[in-house]
């Protein structure tokens, strides 16, 4: 009977590293890739509101995911995920201090960026939204 119950165990073991890698490699092909979209712009504004964020990978290190390569309006920025309520959460500073939070939601990456106050307006949350457009 001991032979059973280490092959059992063995099975399990297997079989919980096979679900992660197969989670993981799903995360990586939801999210690797170009994304392209933008963000809700008041009238008055005058940059562009036109944002790429570029994946290059995702890993999996422990319980963490680490997302790699990644590039927001043609800058590097550090990115964080995690799973909320079983969806993808990407968060991270824009180059010019915005904090961003973006949420896999079908196809489209979905959440907000928060401008920074100029001259004197408060800090203001925008919506953003973006579509994969490469793989």
């Amino acid at each position: 009977m001991r032979p059973f119950v280490g092959v059992l165990i063995s099975a399990v073991i297997l079989g919980s590293v096979v679900v992660r890698a197969q989670e993981r490699g799903e995360i990586a092909k939801e999210l690797v890739g170009r994304w392209e979209g933008e963000f809700q712009k008041e009238t008055r504004d005058r940059f562009d509101n036109h944002r790429v964020l570029m994946i290059g990978g995702v890993e999996k290190e422990g319980d963490a995911y680490v997302l790699e390569r990644v590039r927001f309006g043609g800058q590097n920025v550090n990115a964080t995920l995690t799973l909320e309520n079983g969806k993808p959460v990407i968060q991270f500073q824009s180059v010019a201090g915005n904090p961003v939070k973006l949420a896999l939601e079908g196809e489209e990456l979905v959440g907000m960026i928060a401008l920074r106050g100029v001259a004197g307006r408060s800090q203001e949350v925008r919506p953003m939204h973006l579509k994969k457009v490469k793989g």
